[in-house]
């Protein structure tokens, strides 16, 4: 096809943090850090005629994001916590590629989305062969990036209110025998949209309502694996991996079926 873009596109990424951990009594320990971060694109523009001008620009976006998290040791093999953190995800170059109103150039006008995460959790080992995690959490943003509209192979973007992920996780590790390992992940994660936004298609625009789930994230991950080391260097494993049906557009009206992943090997180390 003719010709329609030709641009050096750069990114660049600079960030500085500190970090640093109080055990105020023997039971209880703080943590704290924070981080700033500053993201730099620019565009150069090298398609320039009469009817399509200079499109060269940058965008920087900077944010500063702190983090802290308390843990309560109740025993040697019980600890509790909980964490707070500050998120700052900024726009990939493809999702300003084009802007969401038709004009020329990049969609500099994109927002960096921001996010406020808590957790609390607890970690277990009752014995050197077993270990358990297990924590809930959750996850408000703002300014999400969605899609704007998706039509003749071209997509552009937007920040909408506000959207949620929330759910809960846990694993356990367990040394069966000295020659046995049992591995269990297990992940539920709601991810809605909170805030209703529009997204348009070749067929016409439709407002998606608050409470849509976000696409591509499925709400449940199954994973276990039992490794057997059966000779000195040499082990066997057989493994699964359960995802449930992933949505695969905005408007939450269809998505991808559930799938289950068998995996066997066999693993020689030296």
């Amino acid at each position: 096809g003719a010709l329609r873009r030709d641009e050096q596109d750069d990114v660049f990424n600079f960030d500085e943090y500190a970090q640093a951990t109080w055990r105020f009594t023997d039971a209880w320990s703080l943590t704290a850090g924070v981080r700033h971060s500053s993201v730099r694109f620019s565009s150069l523009d090298h398609y320039i005629t009469t009817d399509n001008p200079d499109d060269s620009g940058n965008v920087e976006y900077t944010a500063t994001t702190p983090v802290a998290g308390l843990m309560f040791r109740a025993s040697d093999w019980a600890h509790l916590y909980a964490s707070y953190g500050q998120g700052f995800e900024t726009p990939t170059f493809s999702e300003l590629s084009y802007r969401a109103d038709g004009g020329p150039g990049l969609a500099f006008n994109l927002l960096p989305s921001r996010s406020h995460n808590v957790e609390a959790g607890i970690k277990l080992q009752p014995t050197d062969r077993i270990r358990v995690n297990a924590a809930l959490y959750r996850a408000n943003s703002r300014d999400e990036i969605a899609v704007a509209a998706a039509a003749n192979g071209r997509t552009t973007y937007q920040n909408i209110g506000k959207s949620r992920r929330e759910g809960a996780e846990a694993s356990l590790s367990a040394r069966l025998r000295d020659d046995l390992d049992l591995d269990f992940a297990y992940t539920l994660v709601n991810a809605t949209f909170r805030s209703p936004f529009q997204s348009c298609g070749t067929s016409g625009c439709t407002t998606i309502p608050a409470g849509s789930r976000i696409p591509g994230v499925p709400k449940t991950d199954l994973y276990s694996s039992l490794r057997w080391r059966f000779a000195p260097d040499w082990s066997a494993d057989i493994n699964g991996n359960y995802v449930s049906s992933v949505p695969v557009d905005d408007g939450d009206t269809d998505s991808a079926p559930p799938y289950f992943v068998l995996g066997i090997g066999v693993d020689w180390t030296r």
